[in-house]
């Protein structure tokens, strides 16, 4: 089934049609010398004038002219009523364009739309019949040829599912460790572990993509490395996590093998299958987190 923005192209199309035929049609500019009918006319003209003016007056010359004149003025007249004739049809195109990009505005990027409505601007105050139109045909084409900007699409499964990773294993940690002692960060975490999250707080360098920009607990500048060595900590491992992770040294591969992965996901670099399973496997395993 045609979509909306189809259907617009289809009636567009239709007028693309209409321009190029106006454009073929010739243009009704007076021309730069008279032609052999005009010849033709002129002189018929004078004869009939200067007959009539030496039936009632006695001479000729002053109708040859007259019917001369008559002639090309009538000429005149019907060329400038065909150049208004031609314009008022050019100027009717450019109106049914802006009528179907006017009532296209959900199917059309917005900036697109009014770099159209300016385009057809120009068109309808210019002054050749011929400048209209290509205008218009320039706005048609560039409908035709449009395609939508492609919506940004959301966060991977990998990316969330490495999001609810981390906060699974930070959860872990700051409730375990707070049940210890309410001075956990101090009196918990290695010093080599809080010196660098102090330093990459400092610098704003927050290890984890989607918690960048905010004013966040040093907890929230550690990566997967720093979280095994937390959990790892001899202390740490008999009174809060031993219960949970059983085997430390499974937990210290397990965390390892997922930095890279991690680093990947930030850097938002697809993962091959192997490392994509590795995460789910080893999300399960760690907490639970699927």
């Amino acid at each position: 089934m045609p979509s909306a923005l189809d259907e617009l192209k289809s009636r567009v199309s239709g007028l693309k049609a209409e321009v190029a035929r106006m454009l073929q049609e010739p243009a009704s500019a007076p021309p730069a010398g008279p032609t052999a009918w005009d010849v033709f006319a002129e002189e018929a003209g004078a004869v009939i004038g200067g007959a009539l003016t030496s039936d009632f007056l006695g001479r000729s010359r002053v109708g040859s002219r007259a019917g001369r004149a008559l002639v090309r003025q009538q000429r005149l007249t019907l060329q400038r009523q065909a150049a208004v004739n031609r314009r008022t049809g050019a100027v009717a195109i450019v109106a049914r364009v802006r009528a179907e990009v006017e009532g296209s505005r959900e199917h059309l990027d917005e900036r697109f739309r009014r770099g159209l409505i300016v385009l057809l601007a120009e068109a309808e105050n210019a002054h050749r019949p011929e400048t209209i139109l290509r205008r218009a045909g320039e706005a048609v084409d560039r409908v035709l040829s449009y395609a939508p900007r492609a919506q940004p699409q959301g966060p991977s499964e990998d990316y969330l599912l490495l999001k609810r990773l981390e906060e699974a294993l930070r959860e872990c940690i700051v409730s375990g460790l707070s049940t210890l002692t309410p001075d956990w960060w101090m009196a918990r975490v290695p010093d080599n572990v809080r010196s660098k999250a102090e330093g990459r707080k400092a610098k704003g360098e927050s290890s984890w993509p989607w918690y960048g920009g905010k004013d966040l607990p040093l907890i929230y500048f550690v990566d997967f490395t720093d979280y095994s060595r937390i959990i790892r900590r001899e202390d740490n491992w008999r009174d809060a996590f031993s219960r949970i992770f059983g085997d430390p040294e499974i937990l210290q591969t397990k965390l390892r093998e997922l930095e890279p992965i991690r680093n990947d996901v930030a850097h938002t670099r697809g993962l091959t299958e192997n490392a994509r399973d590795k995460l789910r496997v080893y999300s399960r395993d760690l907490l639970g987190v699927t």
